[in-house]
């Protein structure tokens, strides 16, 4: 439903997939740059146009698996359709030790996105 600044929050889908991948590689330059130098460095394009595919594919087995453990919920600004930000929400193993584990699985928040002219205004 529609929420603070105007904007829409809802559970991503497959349909977003493509505005996921680029709210995502947007908001993280800085994963492609720190992946692999060399390449980047060799083959710029080629190496940008792969890490676009690798997280596309990434945010596309997530959605498709349907696991009710995973979510993605997204903000978007009602009047332009555009996705602004994004967040993952996920129940993982517990890394801890048996012997200390609080319990067998944890809720995670991961890949929260927002687009840098959306940022300070208390959307993510």
């Amino acid at each position: 439903g529609e929420a603070g600044g105007g904007l829409l929050y809802r559970e991503g889908t497959l349909d977003d997939l493509e505005q996921l991948t680029d709210l995502s590689l947007e908001a993280f330059p800085d994963d492609a740059v720190g992946m692999d130098w060399v390449r980047l460095t060799v083959d710029r394009e080629g190496y940008l146009k792969q890490h676009r595919e690798d997280v596309r594919l990434g945010l596309e087995r997530r959605l498709k698996k349907g696991s009710p453990k995973y979510a993605i919920l997204v903000a978007s600004d009602p009047q332009t359709s555009t996705l602004v930000a994004m967040v993952e929400l996920g129940v993982l193993p517990c890394p801890v030790p048996m012997s200390r584990r609080p319990s067998p699985e944890q809720p995670y928040l991961v890949n929260l996105a927002v687009r840098p002219n959306f940022r300070r205004r208390g959307v993510g």
